[in-house]
């Protein structure tokens, strides 16, 4: 199959966010061919790094998997700049797609942010491509408990009703938590279109480092390789 992938943020493995990137080389070892589309400009050193001034986009083959990298709207803090970032990936990915010779038999939208997941529907729908939507954030939920939106503002009910949108359209609903089943049916959802597909490590990246050999030394040094995720409100 012809599998594309809209996410924003995904990373190549010379980077931080490679979880789209690490699911797609298994899909291109199965024999499929994957390509996905992100964002140029980082969201860890807000730069530019990977398209020049003179391009709007650029191609790159990365162990099997394509990306198509976007020239997006530069920011540094979550105010409209960071919003028009957002805009000019949707817009940039749209028409980068449209340019493309070959045609997706999958599309799947990856919702940090659901425009970008939306976008990978528009895709679909003019490809006549199955869609998939993959959630790494649960907006609006997310925003509701760190205190950013409150229940009642038009906003979170804007995206309450996009996330509900993707989840009635995508034929899968890929979720990186367990047991959320029950927050998907408490919007109306299925809850066997949810299939759990939690992060991935490739230990083959940390085989060059030294092994821990027991011994316990001032500093002392604990690292946690993982991220931390905020309580679901299952009340809505």
């Amino acid at each position: 199959m012809n599998i594309w992938i809209v996410n924003h943020y995904a990373d190549a493995p010379d980077r931080q966010s490679t979880r789209s990137y690490d699911l797609a080389r298994k899909l291109v070892e199965r024999g499929h061919h994957v390509t996905i589309f992100s964002s140029g400009f980082s969201h860890y050193s807000f730069k530019e790094e990977r398209v020049r001034e003179d391009e709007n986009w650029v191609t790159e083959e990365c162990n099997g998997v394509r990306f198509i990298w976007l020239r997006t709207f530069p920011y540094k803090n979550n105010d409209w700049r960071r919003m028009l970032n957002m805009a000019s990936f949707c817009w940039r990915t749209f028409w980068a797609a449209c340019k493309l010779q070959d045609k997706p038999d999958v599309v799947s939208g990856v919702s940090v942010h659901p425009f970008a997941a939306l976008t990978g529907w528009f895709l679909s729908l003019i490809n006549g491509s199955r869609f998939f939507v993959e959630i790494t954030d649960l907006w609006p939920e997310v925003l509701i408990d760190f205190g950013m939106l409150s229940r009642r503002n038009p906003i979170t009910w804007m995206l309450r009703e996009l996330e509900k949108f993707l989840y009635r359209r995508a034929e899968r609903i890929l979720m990186i938590w367990p047991h959320t089943e029950e927050y998907v049916q408490r919007l109306g959802i299925p809850a066997d279109k949810v299939v759990w597909l939690p992060h991935v490590a490739e230990l083959s990246r940390y085989t060059a480092l030294a092994p821990y050999d027991g011994m316990v030394r001032n500093p002392f040094t604990l690292m946690y390789l993982g991220s931390f995720v905020s309580f679901m409100d299952m009340k809505n």
